[in-house]
């Protein structure tokens, strides 16, 4: 059989890492805005950072769809 070797390039991973991280602090900011706000304890940044990771993952999702389209369009635009 013949093996399939897949490369990736260190570029694209440090973007989408650069992407994620910035999800995460965006939904970490407004898990403290929402706590500020609501006048809640502030241990609760701690008990619902699993909730903050999911969201941010679901972020990180969300504008990958965009960009897949903003990249789909642009593509057969040049077509």
């Amino acid at each position: 059989m013949k093996e399939i070797i897949i490369r990736i390039n260190k570029s694209s991973v440090r973007s989408e890492l650069k992407i994620l991280i910035t999800c995460f602090i965006i939904v970490n900011i407004i898990n403290w805005l929402s706590i500020f706000f609501y006048k809640t304890e502030w241990y609760e940044i701690f008990t619902q950072l699993g909730f903050v990771c999911c969201f941010s993952v679901i972020l990180y999702l969300l504008i990958l769809v965009f960009r897949s389209i903003y990249w789909l369009v642009f593509r057969y635009k040049k077509l």
